[in-house]
């Protein structure tokens, strides 16, 4: 399902492929049936959650319904020259 936002990010990144890249944002919440792991968002347990916030690689926290959400605030494998 894309939602305003997704339609920006997915029209910047057809267009300018090497100036974007895509970070994926990390939640508690489970993961729905057209999701995919890794692409709208990581799905970890919340001690996973917590953990990654404690070591400064989130960034953005916001909570849901309950869940929480936070974007990362580095790509892994991506250098940046």
């Amino acid at each position: 399902m894309e939602n305003g936002k997704e339609t920006v990010i997915n029209k910047l990144l057809s267009k300018n492929k090497s100036d974007y890249i895509r970070l994926t944002s990390f939640t508690t919440r489970p993961k729905r049936s057209d999701e995919t792991e890794g692409e709208e968002f990581s799905f970890v347990s919340e001690r996973t959650f917590n953990a990654l916030d404690g070591g400064n690689i989130l960034m953005g926290k916001k909570k849901l319904d309950g869940y929480s959400y936070r974007d990362t605030s580095i790509r892994y494998g991506y250098t940046i020259s």
